[in-house]
């Protein structure tokens, strides 16, 4: 099936936002006309493009699974399909399945056991060698009660300093951190700083949930003793409905102003996702 390129509305429509994005944390949500309305922000905030995550089983039982999102990936050249895997459940052999099915990238979230706990690591040499992302969960997830006994879940094995020892271990994987550690911010903020293949997206509550000038501090932006912010390692996700989205980008766009890193907006939307695209091999 050969893939539709969106055209995009005119540029007086885009004039509130960013010319260009790419969204490193969307999901195919079981909403009614979901692609439709996919679409539409696709095309209305002119998105370059935009990684959707498929998730199994049934604790988040609103968004599609690994399929749907790789038959949508076919028709639209702006989706990047991330498959999920199951660390803890699902065997090494998925991640070849997943690279001859078309995927770029692993999505991980919920692990039996802590994400660096050695167990996994024949599964992130892999990626690491065949040069696939890996997008993890970090910070709380939300409570389904009638899942949590059969999930074994916990929210303390998916912090953000857990992708340190990843990150060391296995410096050529490209690793992003979802939600900025939500709520453990400064663990996810050193973590980046520190490593050269860990990015962490803003997505979800974050920047609701403390003040501006909190995440000036934590950021040690334009810190007179770093030639770099830790926000060059700062990428754009959006990991809500998609009817949401555009205030969401208004309120990233005040937010960067407040913490005054405006000219760091260009970067944040699409520079720095645009070169772990190219990193990856996935953007040429």
């Amino acid at each position: 099936m050969r893939k539709k390129k969106l055209k995009k509305y005119g540029k007086k429509r885009l004039r509130n936002f960013h010319n260009s994005i790419i969204d490193f944390h969307s999901h195919f949500y079981k909403i009614e006309k979901a692609e439709e309305a996919l679409i539409k922000i696709i095309k209305s905030m002119n998105y370059e493009k935009i990684i959707i995550s498929g998730i199994e089983g049934n604790y988040w039982e609103y968004i599609y699974g690994n399929n749907e999102v790789l038959e949508l990936s076919k028709k639209y050249s702006e989706i990047i399909p991330f498959a999920h895997f199951s660390l803890g459940k699902d065997k090494i052999d998925k991640i070849d399945e997943f690279l001859k099915l078309g995927f770029k990238g692993i999505k991980f979230i919920l692990p039996l056991k802590k994400y660096d706990d050695e167990e996994y690591f024949p599964i992130y040499e892999k990626m690491e060698k065949e040069n696939l992302i890996g997008l993890f969960h970090t910070g709380v997830v939300s409570r389904k009660t009638a899942e949590e006994k059969k999930g074994n879940i916990s929210s303390e094995r998916m912090r953000p300093i857990f992708l340190d020892t990843i990150a060391r271990n296995f410096p050529k994987l490209i690793i992003i951190g979802a939600h900025l550690g939500y709520p453990w911010y400064e663990e996810a903020v050193e973590v980046a700083r520190v490593n050269p293949n860990v990015y962490f997206d803003i997505s979800g509550p974050c920047i609701y949930s403390r003040s501006p000038t909190y995440f000036k501090e934590i950021f040690w932006h334009k810190n007179k003793f770093l030639k770099k912010s830790v926000i060059d390692k700062l990428i754009f996700g959006s990991d809500i409905y998609y009817f949401s989205i555009p205030n969401f980008i208004k309120d990233l766009k005040k937010f960067f102003k407040k913490i005054g890193a405006e000219e760091n907006i260009k970067d944040f939307f699409y520079n720095t996702g645009k070169k772990i695209l190219e990193k990856a091999g996935i953007w040429k």
